[in-house]
C-alpha cells in the first residue's frame, strides 16, 4: 500500500503509524485532534494524567469492512499493520511521519519507535520527516540518515525542547504556532526553520518584527526558511519556500 498524499504545506506524503497523543495542546490549537473529533464516530478524549496507548495488529473495520482511521478516537494508538505502507511508495517522496500523532511520546513504546526508524532505513530513497514535543526521546535511538529530526516551538517556555536536539545530524524546527517571540540564537541547534501561525476558529498570525528578526538571522546563517500557506501578515509578499539540500525532492 502506497502513502497517503500530504495536506502540509512542505510534504508529499504522510505515514500515520502512530495517531493521537496526550499533550495538552490537543485541547488548545491542535488540528489533528479537531479534525479527529470532528470526523470520527464517538471519538474518545484522552483522560489527562493516564498514559495509556492501544497496541493495533490488525485494524479495526466498519460494517461495510472499511479501516476505520481512529477507532479510539484521539487516544494514543499504534497501528502496527501500517508499519509496511512507505515500503511500496515510489520514490522520491518527502514523507511526514505521524502527522496525527506524536512518535516519540512518552507513551509509545520503544519497541514500535524502533519498528518505524527500521522500516524508515529500509528506504533510502525516501526522505522522512520526524516531528514530537519529546525531543528528548530522540537520544534513545539510531535516527537513520534519510530522517530528519524535528521538533516544535510555540513561545518562551519551550526552549530545552530546541537544545534538545543539538547534536543530531538533522535537525529541523517547526515554529507553529508561532504565539511567541523566537530567539534566533537557538537556531544554531538546528538546519532548517519551519515558520506557521494559528489556524482555525482562532486563526491568527505571527508578529512581523518576530518573523523578520528571525528571517533575517537564517538569512546570514545560510539556514534555509520554509513559510506555511498560514503565515499571514507575519511575513510581507510571497512565502519564502527553502529547503536544506538534503530534502529537496523532484
Amino acid at each position: 500500500m502506497t502513502l497517503r498524499r500530504s495536506g502540509v504545506d512542505y510534504t508529499t506524503h504522510v505515514w500515520n503509524p502512530v495517531t493521537g497523543c496526550l499533550h495538552a495542546c490537543r485541547d488548545q490549537w491542535c488540528y489533528a485532534a479537531r479534525d479527529v473529533k470532528r470526523y470520527a464516530p464517538g471519538p474518545r478524549t484522552p483522560t489527562p494524567g493516564v498514559s495509556r496507548v492501544h497496541l493495533l495488529d490488525e485494524p479495526i473495520r466498519d460494517e461495510k469492512s472499511h479501516r476505520v482511521p481512529w477507532p479510539f478516537g484521539f487516544e494514543p494508538t499504534v497501528h502496527r499493520y501500517r508499519l509496511g505502507d512507505p515500503l511500496d511508495q515510489p520514490a522520491p517522496a518527502r514523507v511526514f511521519v505521524s502527522d496525527y500523532g506524536d512518535l516519540f511520546g512518552s507513551w509509545v513504546p520503544s519497541a514500535d519507535i524502533q519498528a518505524v526508524l527500521d522500516i524508515i532505513a529500509r528506504r533510502p530513497d525516501l526522505r522522512f520527516l520526524l516531528l514530537t514535543k519529546n525531543p528528548l526521546r530522540y537520544g534513545q535511538f539510531r535516527i537513520p540518515d534519510n530522517a530528519w529530526a524535528g521538533t516544535t516551538y510555540t513561545g518562551p517556555g519551550d526552549e530545552g525542547r530546541i537544545i534538545a536536539l543539538s547534536g543530531l545530524r538533522h535537525a529541523w524546527l517547526s515554529w507553529e504556532p508561532a504565539l511567541g517571540p523566537l530567539d534566533p540564537d537557538l537556531l544554531l541547534h538546528a538546519d532548517w526553520l519551519v515558520i506557521g501561525g494559528l489556524s482555525g476558529s482562532r486563526a491568527r498570525s505571527p508578529e512581523a518584527v518576530w518573523v523578520e528578526d528571525v528571517v533575517g538571522f537564517c538569512e546570514d546563517e545560510g539556514l534555509p526558511v520554509f513559510m506555511k500557506h498560514n503565515i499571514g501578515t507575519g511575513w510581507p509578499g510571497e512565502p519564502l519556500r527553502q529547503y536544506p539540500e538534503g530534502l529537496v525532492v523532484c
